[in-house]
C-alpha cells in the first residue's frame, strides 16, 4: 500500500493586503433620477487640485513657504447608451436655457460580486455643462453612447 504524500504546508496570504476595485464595475446615482435613466458605460477621472501660493518671511531668504488657497475640481465626463428616457435630456435642457438644476451625483465603485458598494464619491450640487452626441453612421451596428460634462462644488469620499 503506498504512503500517503504529503502536501507542502500553503503560505499565509500576504498580511494586509486586498485586491485593487476593478474599473468597470461601478454605477452613478443622480438625485432625483431614475438609475434606468441612463447606463452609463464610462466616466472620466475624478480629481481636485489645490493652488498654493509662495512667499518669503523676512530674513529667512533661503526658504519658500508654501499656503493652500483654492480647490479646484476636475469636470467628469460621463459616458451613457441613448434611451427613450427623457429626464437626463431635461437635466441638459435645463442648464443649457441658463437654468441649471443643481443635483448630487454619487459615483459608486463596486465591490468584484457587482452588487456591493465598495467606495462612494459625492459630487455636490452638480450640473450638466457640456453635451455631445454619437455619430450617426448608416453602416455601423455601434450603440448609439454621448457624453455629458458635469462639474460640481465639493468632492467627498463616502
Amino acid at each position: 500500500m503506498p504512503e500517503p504524500t504529503q502536501q507542502p504546508p500553503k503560505k499565509p496570504a500576504a498580511a494586509g493586503f486586498k485586491d485593487p476595485y476593478g474599473t468597470f464595475n461601478f454605477k452613478v446615482m443622480i438625485e432625483g433620477m431614475a438609475e434606468a435613466a441612463a447606463g452609463f458605460t464610462a466616466c472620466s477621472p475624478i480629481g481636485a487640485e489645490t493652488k498654493a501660493i509662495e512667499y518669503r518671511q523676512g530674513g529667512e531668504h533661503q526658504v519658500v513657504h508654501r499656503l493652500p488657497t483654492q480647490v479646484r475640481y476636475r469636470d467628469v465626463t460621463l459616458e451613457y447608451g441613448l434611451t427613450d428616457s427623457k429626464e437626463m435630456w431635461k437635466w441638459i435642457d435645463a442648464a443649457m436655457k441658463g437654468t441649471p438644476k443643481r443635483r448630487n451625483v454619487s459615483i459608486v465603485v463596486l465591490a468584484p460580486d457587482g452588487s456591493t458598494e465598495a467606495v462612494r464619491f459625492n459630487l455636490s450640487k452638480a450640473w450638466p455643462s457640456s453635451w455631445v452626441g454619437a455619430p450617426l453612421n448608416a453602416l455601423s451596428n455601434e450603440t448609439y453612447i454621448q457624453k455629458m460634462t458635469i462639474v460640481y462644488e465639493t468632492l467627498e469620499l463616502a
